[in-house]
């Protein structure tokens, strides 16, 4: 999907990733999100308002939450978003070497 539409991928994950702030630390200000995701607050300010347009966030004088859909969102794209960066392929090759540091280890040599 990356090859075909690049630009938009990485778009996704930094709205995801901006859903994700949201979500851990509402409510919250542009400046503090801008800061947690290394962005600039126009690029902050500028996904805020395309987020809030598609009735996923609240902005108010109080920070900026997460609405419903907004929850709902977050745990749908969630398992797309972990193929797109590759965390499901890294959690299943940790919980791989987790299982193999589990087995016994045993003297000698195997024939």
């Amino acid at each position: 999907m990356n090859a075909v539409v690049p630009k938009m991928t990485q778009k996704l994950v930094n709205r995801y990733a901006l859903l994700t702030a949201v979500d851990v630390m509402q409510p919250v200000g542009r400046r503090s999100l801008a800061a947690k995701l290394q962005a600039t607050e126009r690029v902050v300010r500028s996904d805020l308002e395309v987020l809030a347009e598609s009735g996923l966030l609240a902005m108010a004088t109080s920070g900026v939450t997460l609405t419903k859909a907004g929850q709902e969102a977050v745990i749908e794209l969630r398992p797309l978003l972990e193929t797109l960066t590759g965390v499901s392929k890294k959690r299943t090759v940790a919980s791989r070497q987790a299982w193999f540091g589990r087995l016994p280890h045993c003297a000698g040599r195997f024939r």
